[in-house]
């Protein structure tokens, strides 16, 4: 498995969920941590999700943003 660390969290960049009509990845991914207790060490994996935009910054400035500095 090829993980990509983002903050505390690993994700799998090579299966997304493509969501091509709002322009966005979902990379399924998990959250890790071990803590120490009284009755011993506990583990815990959790599922994490990163959603990521596949567009252009100014395409997105220019459905939102400019109409409404213009009227």
């Amino acid at each position: 498995m090829k993980l990509r660390q983002i903050g505390r969290h690993y994700f799998d960049p090579s299966k997304p969920a493509v969501i091509p009509q709002f322009n966005m990845e979902l990379w399924p991914g998990y959250t890790t941590s071990i803590n120490e207790y009284d009755a011993g060490a506990l583990l815990n994996i959790d599922v994490a999700h990163k959603v990521l935009r596949t567009g252009l910054f100014i395409n997105f400035l220019s459905l939102f943003l400019l109409p409404r500095i213009f009227f």
